[in-house]
């Protein structure tokens, strides 16, 4: 388990491009984007996310029945399992086969 010391998320609008840490893929210029920093088991990070890959991110970590012991990146998850992403939003899976096609 990971032990959280501190953490903020808090919304923007890009001013330029970003990958997001759940997809992989860009978030666009002008696009709403989730920034977040912490410090985690004695480490400072920070992460963007386009706000629903977060959210599902979150919802595949802690709500689901095979509630895993260690929280991981939506697209670790995915990488193991693709069948994650079967109750997905639709911009999620969109997202993604847009980067197993690259």
């Amino acid at each position: 388990m990971s032990y959280v010391e501190f953490c903020s998320e808090r919304t923007h609008t890009a001013k330029k491009a970003h990958i997001c840490d759940g997809c992989l893929t860009s978030i666009h210029p002008g696009e709403k984007y989730l920034h977040i920093a912490g410090k985690w088991d004695g480490d400072f990070c920070t992460a963007k996310y386009h706000p629903e890959c977060r959210e599902y991110e979150e919802k595949v970590n802690y709500h689901t029945d095979s509630r895993i012991d260690d929280y991981m990146i939506l697209h670790e998850v995915v990488g193991e399992d693709r069948s994650v992403l079967d109750d997905a939003p639709e911009i999620i899976k969109a997202r993604f086969q847009r980067e197993k096609k690259s």
